[in-house]
């Protein structure tokens, strides 16, 4: 498949005839507003196609090589609040920009300079984390450093396989990429399986919702979290890179990062690494036992950029031992189960400058994963082993000069896995193929803007055995084909006034595990059934909202409504396995569910230092039907396991170029509707305290976060936390993280 990526990416280039280059390009030079003295070390992204740069020295960039169209730069610097500005770039043209930037110690509120009249957000995601935000959140997951934003939260089974959860919703239903591409790991399937995305080598993060999220998968319900581990080519034509430390108390953990871009001409190399260990994690009842964590990651790049396009060759790993706490002395693993993965990672990736009259860039993409993880057992035992090779190519590009195919992006995604298991599972070894098509569109009326997508998906899975199991059912070749759909409008009713709504048929269908396992999965309690009869989920949802934003204060409030056919989950029979009794059976089963929800957020510019945050978000979760005692689908109303309850937060940020300081509080309610075989939750409150400060120099940034979190040692329970009735969450922690820029 290598082979025919770089053949297509040839054909495409020369069989075409000579490509149409793209002579545009963005200058221009980033002022200090107050003082107006040139700003260095400014990051400046293009959302739209993964570009960047940074400012040198003298303030100063140069983007070569732009399509025309419209674009969304973000400019970013420690020290000043961060700066969208809308543009377009005409074809044959070079756009001069004069930024200034005002400085705003460690502000994270976003100015936006054109008016919600003047031009579409539409692309822009629906939550945007920077680099200096990771930084003062960096946790030991992806889901510990985003788990107080409004609508997320994060499901726990030690502190190492977190997964993070949107609006109620995670597994399948939340799409997680790492720069635009599916980690090839297996953390959806179980919940002691880590998600394997690196947090601190993170340089921003995206959440994506609506017809923008169709265009990774149908089964985007949630929507896509995209992280962004490095920005595409910064061409500022200098060495530079940064370096991280950081440390904690309540695990003895350590972390550090390096990260380096070195362009050669037209040639760009990107490197980065990464290191992390913690102990057990201490609580205000004890330490945790296993819950030790032992993380390396890296990635090297090579891009080449010439007249005509772009061409691009990497190289991953991830490998991680981390341990899963001990169960209650009756179930499963008394003493915890420890688990050692690997992955490494290749991707390939092209894009030609308009191959043909028509067309926009074309950008053809591929990589292959090998994963691979073994689970062990107190006295070295090997429990259970997975191992999935993952394969994806896809292809995408835009229309231009056609009236009636004019800014649809069109794109196609093809996928193959082959999974295997080994230990105590018995899980059968399948097969596992993927196809898509989709379109997007987007539609300007004025104050009134559209967008919609369609994607059509078909995934066959091939089982290596075909047979029937008494537990299981007919386990057989499976194939499902179906669609997904979103319309999303915007309409502003001012300058400042703006509202959306979005119409969302998703589409999910089940896969290897939920289809075959069949085994005990000590490190999950569990011995998990699955079912080869499943049909997929299918999800109509809606959602509404309304924001005020006048740059001194931000509202929104957005209420969201989602009817699940078919929601798959494993099930919690209440019964134990009879092959191992010291085990709960866990059943798949696909049953009709809602979940409906509301958040708010508020942000007040209260003067040049003092600024609040409060947020809120509320979920309810009903499964609308469910098993009788003689197995028969009965209508029922009660709760869904695993649904977070009423959240909220407060922050208070003070600035003092060049600290910040930042008082935060953090409240959920009391879940008194616990799904079946589950157990409710008490409220809580947390306080923390942030104390940012940063040096700049010449050619060098220092940065410094001090963090408390739990500040009163508070003994608390996280609802979706799946040990919480063993031990509570991390009690007071100390925090220190320096990150260098040169």
């Amino acid at each position: 498949m290598v082979k025919i990526c770089f053949l297509i990416l040839f054909l495409v280039s020369h069989l075409f005839g000579e490509p149409i280059l793209p002579k545009s390009s963005i200058e221009g030079i980033v002022l200090n507003e107050k003082t107006k003295e040139p700003v260095a070390w400014v990051d400046i992204y293009i959302h739209e196609i993964n570009r960047g740069a940074a400012t040198n020295k003298n303030g100063q960039f140069f983007i070569p090589n732009i399509p025309a169209g419209e674009y969304s730069v973000h400019f970013t610097r420690i020290g000043y609040n961060e700066l969208h500005k809308h543009i377009i770039v005409l074809e044959n043209d070079t756009t001069i920009l004069n930024i200034k930037l005002l400085p705003n110690s460690f502000e994270s509120e976003a100015i936006v300079i054109e008016d919600h009249s003047e031009h579409s957000h539409l692309q822009e995601p629906d939550l945007e984390i920077n680099n200096r935000e990771m930084g003062r959140k960096l946790g030991t997951t992806l889901a510990e450093t985003i788990k107080d934003l409004p609508g997320l939260e994060q499901q726990t089974n030690g502190p190492a396989p977190a997964r993070p959860v949107l609006r109620g919703l995670s597994g399948d239903r939340l799409l997680l990429l790492e720069n635009g591409k599916r980690p090839g790991d297996l953390s959806t399937t179980a919940a002691d399986h880590a998600v394997t995305i690196e947090p601190v080598t993170a340089e921003r993060l995206e959440v994506i919702r609506g017809p923008l999220a169709l265009a990774y998968g149908t089964n985007t319900t949630a929507g896509v979290i995209n992280v962004v581990r490095n920005v595409s080519s910064k061409t500022n034509h200098q060495i530079n890179g940064a370096f991280s430390a950081g440390a904690e108390s309540v695990n003895s953990g350590i972390v550090s990062s390096l990260n380096l871009n070195v362009p050669l001409n037209d040639f760009y190399f990107y490197g980065d690494g990464s290191f992390r260990k913690a102990a057990n994690v201490n609580t205000p009842s004890g330490a945790l036992k296993n819950t030790s964590v032992e993380t390396g990651s890296g990635k090297a790049e090579l891009s080449w950029q010439p007249l005509w396009g772009l061409l691009k060759s990497s190289f991953a790993y991830y490998q991680s031992d981390y341990g899963i706490p001990p169960s209650i002395p009756e179930l499963g693993h008394p003493n915890g189960i420890d688990i050692s993965l690997n992955k490494n990672t290749i991707q390939l990736e092209g894009l030609v400058h308009k191959p043909i009259k028509g067309l926009n860039d074309l950008q053809i993409e591929y990589d292959l994963t090998n994963y691979f993880h073994e689970e062990f057992t107190s006295t070295g035992r090997n429990d259970a082993a997975f191992s999935l090779t993952s394969q994806h190519l896809s292809f995408k590009t835009s229309f231009e000069g056609f009236s009636i195919f004019q800014g649809i992006k069109v794109g196609s995604w093809f996928e193959h896995r082959d999974y295997k298991s080994g230990g105590l599972t018995n899980t059968v070894n399948s097969i596992e193929t993927s196809m898509a098509g989709w379109i997007y569109q987007e539609n300007d009326f004025g104050p009134l803007k559209t967008s919609a997508a369609l994607r059509l998906e078909n995934k066959t899975i091939l089982p290596e055995e075909e047979k029937v199991d008494l537990r299981v059912g007919n386990i057989r070749k499976r194939s499902f084909t179906d669609y997904a759909a979103s319309l999303k409008a915007q309409f502003a009713l001012s300058q400042s006034w703006l509202v959306q709504t979005t119409l969302l048929k998703a589409f999910r269908a089940p896969g290897i595990e939920e289809l075959f396992s069949d085994g005990p999965h000590l490190a999950s309690y569990a011995y998990e059934v699955g079912n080869a009869d499943l049909n997929p989920e299918k999800t109509y949802g809606a959602e509404i909202g309304i924001s005020y934003d006048d740059n001194l204060l931000y509202f929104n409030l957005t209420g969201y409504f989602n009817r699940i056919d078919g929601y798959l989950f494993s099930q919690n029979t209440g019964e134990r396995s009879w092959k191992r009794n010291d085990l709960f059976r866990y059943k798949m089963v696909g049953l009709d569910s809602e979940i409906k929800g509301v958040e708010a957020i508020t942000k007040i510019d209260i003067s040049g230092a003092l600024n609040v945050s409060v947020s809120a978000s509320f979920i309810e979760g009903n499964l609308l039907e469910n098993f009788s005692e003689n197995d028969k689908i009965i209508k029922v109303n009660e709760p869904l396991p695993f649904m977070p309850p009423f959240k909220g937060s407060l922050d208070i940020t003070y600035k003092w170029n060049p600290f910040s300081i930042i008082y935060s509080a953090n409240y959920a309610a009391d879940q008194d509707r616990p799904g079946r075989f589950e157990k409710p939750t008490k409220e809580y409150l947390i306080h923390g305290l942030n104390i940012d400060f940063f040096i700049p120099g010449e050619s060098l940034l220092h940065t410094f976060s001090f963090t408390v979190q739990n500040a009163t040692d508070e003994t608390y329970r996280r609802h979706l936390n799946r040990i919480k009735d063993i031990f509570p969450e991390a009690g007071r922690n100390f925090k220190l993280f320096y990150k260098l820029y040169f």
